[in-house]
């Protein structure tokens, strides 16, 4: 279990890095945290991409501000590309 959890801090801190530079670091580690908690949280049998596209929106939402849109975009489609691969992964 905690090789699964370091994999999957790794994949948050992934994820979130091209804005990295933009947020602070209490707010980098919390969005790191909210997403490793939205991985875990995932029915991975019942999910699909609106879920996703929910999930990432209620994840990211606190960092909004600080970004401009289309790094707001980019972010919030590398997490749903990831927890849609998540899913997938899971599936074989």
């Amino acid at each position: 279990m905690v090789e699964r959890s370091t994999t999957l801090e790794e994949l948050a801190e992934h994820i979130a890095d091209p804005v990295g530079a933009k947020l602070t670091g209490e707010e980098f580690a919390n969005v790191v945290e909210r997403i490793i908690f939205a991985f875990k949280q995932l029915d991975v049998k019942e999910a699909h991409k609106a879920e996703f596209e929910r999930i990432a929106l209620e994840v990211l939402k606190p960092i909004q501000v600080r970004l401009v849109e289309p790094e707001f975009t980019a972010l919030a489609n590398r997490l749903v590309g990831a927890l849609s691969a998540f899913c997938a992964s899971d599936d074989d």
